[in-house]
């Protein structure tokens, strides 16, 4: 993989270049753009948190679901961990990236299956206070970038593997590299998604 930059200023020089290089900004815009989603429940969780009208922010019996949360944010950050050991030194051509990248993807998978069980197990529903109304929406955006990740994470398993017939190595590098910058933010948000939802709450 290309050392972060080298995309951007390195002189275009064929068609696959151009692609690679706007693979590489794309999947930087996506961050950043998903970056101003997420912003929006940060702010509506202080924001309520504080105001806290008539001590509704989060009723007595309105309790985190604790389990769930550390479950899916290991999850998460396990498959991040094994995608970028995975990809750190890519060679498109060498087939033993293929293996790590789709166990990344089962552990993806096992998030969505978590936060399905979780969204009806929770314990509260989205009316029963500020909080619960932040945690759903928040969650259930969530769930969406994380499917997103898991849907992406498969067309790269699948293209690789028909890497030496199809697909054109500099464009799938490319691709791999920019949906790492989006994963990597996926797992940062969980991060700050466990820790105001779950521990601060």
């Amino acid at each position: 993989m290309a050392p972060d930059g080298a995309a951007a200023q390195a002189p275009i020089r064929t068609e696959s270049e151009l692609h690679a290089r706007n693979l590489w900004a794309g999947g930087r815009l996506l961050a950043a753009a998903m970056a101003f989603v997420f912003i929006a429940f940060v702010f509506a969780f202080y924001y309520l948190r504080e105001l806290n009208i008539q001590g509704k922010w989060r009723p007595d019996d309105v309790h985190p679901p604790l389990t769930f949360g550390l479950a899916i944010l290991a999850c998460v950050l396990a498959s991040t961990l094994v995608y970028w050991l995975a990809t750190r030194n890519l060679r498109v051509l060498d087939y033993r990236w293929l293996w790590p990248v789709a166990a990344a993807l089962a552990l993806a998978l096992a998030t969505l299956v978590l936060i399905g069980f979780e969204i009806p197990d929770a314990g509260f529903r989205p009316t029963d206070g500020a909080y619960a109304s932040v945690f759903f929406a928040w969650t259930g955006f969530y769930a969406a970038a994380v499917f997103g990740g898991a849907f992406y994470m498969e067309t790269l398993v699948a293209r690789g593997l028909r890497v030496r017939t199809e697909a054109d190595p500099v464009i799938l590098t490319a691709e791999v590299d920019a949906f790492g910058i989006y994963w990597y933010f996926v797992a940062l948000m969980t991060i700050l998604m466990f820790v105001l939802l779950y521990v601060v709450a």
